[in-house]
């Protein structure tokens, strides 16, 4: 399960990503088209975490009280299968030919993913789950809007910014990375956003699991980052178990990791626990979430900036203590409690996005309560895995002072 990567997830074509002062750019024009809004960090994020996620689940469940916050862009989720999403025209027909992995060039790869559950259409099915399954994948289309303020020319076409996954940027060398890496800020905008509105993501409809009956994921912001990219990961491990009848291989398990849970999806999950905590990005009238970053992983208010100590700052931020050089003091305790919490949200992840809703929610239901497929979904390993690198990772790390937070 790695936590940092050189290079950008695989696509097809390829293609070099951005750097980061490109990117912030990018999203300076993206501030600075809400007039005197600039400035509002807690609104500001929302609306550029909703230029890569939107729709769905997103407004639905994960970050649900930011549903009513517009975003400059009309988000379009296509059906199609890979020509299809390509010629953006899509005739409804199924289509189990194509490779299941297609990042198309002008298309997020993050909706095939966040719905992969839907892509297998079940039909006959007797004993096992999607034996006979067809393959359907859907994409986000981001495009502007005819009401654009400064493009209205540019009405039904896409939006640079979400082309070409260009939330996957390349980060200057720094801290204990003599390299450049890669890292997804969509999901520091996703995690940071969920840290501003706190909640509940569970199986039942909306509002109602501030409850948090049955199967239950406590924090959105977990759920929204790398609780929620693990779990993707184990809710994968079931479906190729359904599709191959079998228990995976090893090999077969780290591809699943590979696909799931990347480096560079890490990497941004990560950052966005150490921002969250270090930052005071629920102001009305703060900083720029631009100036965010660029004080993140470049430094000013913090010298050196605070990605030089961004393990020691996740583990702190995710509830892992006194870290003596080699383990920290609560572990059985910490790797208790997310067991619990991973399986809820692989849970939430098989019955939300799967058809047949209620006969997946018993499943979900067997699965948290009564166990079943225990030995598929391999929770523990998949938690200890990452407990394991987080280990290698800080051992690394050159602990520094870190300054007061400049929270206001």
């Amino acid at each position: 399960m790695p936590l940092v990567s050189a290079t950008p997830e695989p696509h097809d074509p390829p293609w070099k990503p951005l750097s980061l002062e490109e990117f912030i750019e990018l999203l300076k024009e993206e501030e600075d088209y809400w007039l005197r809004e600039e400035h509002n960090t807690l609104i500001q994020i929302t609306r550029l975490r909703k230029i890569f996620y939107d729709k769905g689940g997103w407004d639905e469940q994960v970050i649900r009280q930011a549903t009513n916050i517009e975003g400059r862009y009309e988000v379009i989720l296509v059906d199609g299968d890979e020509d299809d999403v390509k010629t953006n025209k899509n005739d409804g027909k199924e289509n189990i030919n194509k490779p299941k992995k297609y990042y198309g060039k002008r298309y997020t790869k993050e909706m095939e993913r966040v719905l992969r559950g839907r892509q297998l259409r079940t039909i006959n099915t007797t004993d096992v789950p999607y034996a006979n399954a067809l393959y359907r994948p859907q994409y986000r289309k981001v495009v502007y809007r005819k009401t654009d303020r400064v493009f209205p020319e540019r009405a039904g076409k896409l939006a640079y910014i979400y082309e070409d996954d260009h939330q996957e940027v390349l980060i200057p060398p720094g801290g204990q990375y003599n390299y450049a890496y890669v890292s997804d800020i969509g999901h520091i905008l996703t995690g940071c956003d969920a840290s501003n509105y706190p909640d509940t993501v569970g199986l039942l409809p909306g509002r109602q699991n501030i409850l948090r009956l049955g199967p239950h994921v406590t924090s959105n912001m977990d759920m929204s980052t790398w609780l929620g990219d693990i779990a993707s990961a184990s809710a994968a491990f079931l479906f190729t178990y359904f599709e191959k009848k079998d228990t995976l291989t090893i090999p077969e398990m780290q591809v699943v990791i590979d696909e799931f849970v990347p480096g560079t999806d890490m990497m941004g999950n990560i950052d966005a626990y150490v921002i969250a905590s270090h930052y005071d990005i629920s102001l009305r009238q703060g900083m720029r979430f631009t100036e965010i970053l660029t004080d993140y992983y470049i430094g000013k208010e913090y010298d050196p900036p605070l990605r030089n100590s961004r393990y020691r700052l996740f583990c702190e931020a995710i509830g892992l203590k006194d870290w003596d050089g080699a383990n920290f003091s609560n572990e059985a305790a910490w790797l208790k409690y997310y067991e619990k919490e991973l399986l809820a949200a692989t849970c939430f992840l098989y019955k939300s996005l799967t058809d047949n809703a209620c006969a997946n929610f018993f499943t979900a239901i067997r699965m948290y309560y009564f166990k079943a497929y225990k030995d598929e979904l391999k929770i523990q390993l998949l938690l200890t895995t990452l407990l394991g690198e987080l280990k290698k990772a800080l051992q690394k790390e050159i602990p520094i002072l870190v300054k007061p937070d400049i929270k206001q």
